[in-house]
């Protein structure tokens, strides 16, 4: 997978480092939004792409949704190659 082709803003690795940093933390994407200070609707988008590529999971409870970085070792693994090949 080219990490490259959807990654394609500051803020769209920033939520990817989020996820990847803290892999065990479960985030609504209001969470994100105030984490990075950004609009929810553009932290929704991203997440979207990520979810679509299964770099993120989805955790659904009774009144909202929350989002999970991968447990899929490959992507994982793609993820440290983008981070540690990344120029930002």
């Amino acid at each position: 997978m080219d990490l490259e082709k959807f990654l394609n803003t500051k803020l769209h690795r920033k939520v990817l480092a989020f996820f990847y940093e803290y892999p065990s933390c479960v985030e609504t994407p209001q969470g994100i939004a105030h984490w990075t200070g950004s609009a929810v609707e553009k932290i929704e988008k991203i997440i979207k792409v990520l979810f679509r590529h299964k770099i993120i999971i989805k955790h659904k409870g009774f009144s909202t949704e929350c989002f999970a970085f991968t447990h899929d070792q490959k992507l994982i693994k793609e993820v440290e190659t983008f981070f540690k090949n990344s120029s930002e």
